[in-house]
């Protein structure tokens, strides 16, 4: 009936007709066991909204990070980000793309993910994530997000030009008031 690559935001099947569907994965994300369980659904008058949850087991460590932008949550390519153990040493460092980033065979431990550069147009980041690889944690879904740069106008320098030209104006009329008034006492 319908295929599709999963992604980090949930997949929304409208209008199916009544009747029994069934949910199989034929791939696994990379990294990740096949889940060979097929997930039956009834569509029904009364059972319109179903939810689907398949889950994956990781073949081996995975960190999966997808750098997004803040406001529209789409993926950005171009920031520079990095992974740190627990002594600061750098494990991984890459530039990132318009696709999830997957990093395997991380050993446990504890680690840093943080930005060292923003993509074109944003703020770089000064967040800094940490996670733990461990036994019990072989796999964590990261979204890294950037806020985009805003031009804001240098209103000390406009601010400092109506000043002055106040100052200017006020001056002149106190000079023009003492001379005026100047002329009255003679």
């Amino acid at each position: 009936l319908t295929r599709w690559t999963s992604t980090t935001k949930a997949h929304v099947i409208k209008n199916l007709a009544y009747g029994t569907y069934k949910v199989e994965e034929v791939s696994a994300p990379e990294g990740y066991k096949l889940n060979t369980k097929v997930t039956q659904f009834t569509i029904s008058e009364k059972n319109r909204d179903i939810k689907v949850n398949i889950e994956n087991e990781a073949k081996k460590v995975v960190v999966n990070v997808t750098k997004v932008d803040q406001s529209t949550g789409q993926a950005l390519a171009g920031a520079v980000l990095q992974i740190k153990d627990s002594n600061g040493d750098i494990v991984y460092k890459w530039t990132t793309t318009d696709q999830s980033e997957v990093i395997t065979d991380i050993e446990n431990g504890t680690y840093t993910l943080e930005e060292v550069s923003a993509p074109e147009g944003y703020i770089k980041s000064d967040k800094v994530i940490t996670f733990t690889i461990d036994d019990n944690h072989l796999s964590h879904q990261i979204t890294f997000e950037n806020a985009k740069e805003v031009y804001v106008p240098d209103t000390a320098s406009v601010s400092s030009m109506i000043m002055m030209i106040l100052g200017i104006v006020i001056t002149g009329l106190g000079l023009n008031f003492v001379y005026k008034n100047g002329q009255r006492v003679k």
